[in-house]
């Protein structure tokens, strides 16, 4: 969508919703992605 290299990293990859606030989850969700991308540029 014209946006080279965008990557999203949100509560839509979990397979089901969690019983419990979503945010610290997402949360989690965001900083493993960003060490796999920090690794992955390295």
């Amino acid at each position: 969508h014209g946006v080279e290299g965008l990557r999203v990293a949100d509560g839509s990859i979990m397979p089901t919703i969690i019983r419990a606030n979503t945010n610290f989850t997402c949360m989690m969700i965001g900083e493993r992605i960003a060490e796999w991308l920090a690794a992955d540029l390295a």
